[in-house]
């Protein structure tokens, strides 16, 4: 799984930062979510102890962050012909100390 953190645009067109084009071509990936850098809103959520995604999930970059998180949950969750059915285990009596002392 392949997330590019802290990202910006404007660094980018700038060729300051590594282009997500080429992260991708050399590491053979595509990137599955990109997490805009906004310095402002995570240090105020930060001073504030608000979670970025708690404040407001409409903007960026708590925005990405929920798209993120819906595309891990699709992306590891099992679909269902690979779930295999379990086994029912009987079930076990508890046993403690004093029953095994007194035979219980």
């Amino acid at each position: 799984v392949l997330v590019v953190n802290r990202h910006s645009g404007d660094l980018e067109r700038a060729k300051v930062n590594i282009a997500v084009a080429s992260i991708e071509a050399k590491l053979k990936r595509t990137a599955l979510g990109i997490v805009p850098m906004d310095e402002r809103r995570i240090l105020y959520s930060v001073n504030r102890g608000i979670s970025v995604v708690a404040r407001d999930r409409n903007q960026s970059p708590a925005k990405e962050l929920v798209a993120l998180a819906d595309a891990l949950y699709n992306n590891v969750r099992p679909m269902p012909d690979d779930i295999e059915p379990v086994a029912q285990q009987p079930a076990k009596q508890p046993t403690s100390r004093l029953s095994k002392l007194f035979g219980g």
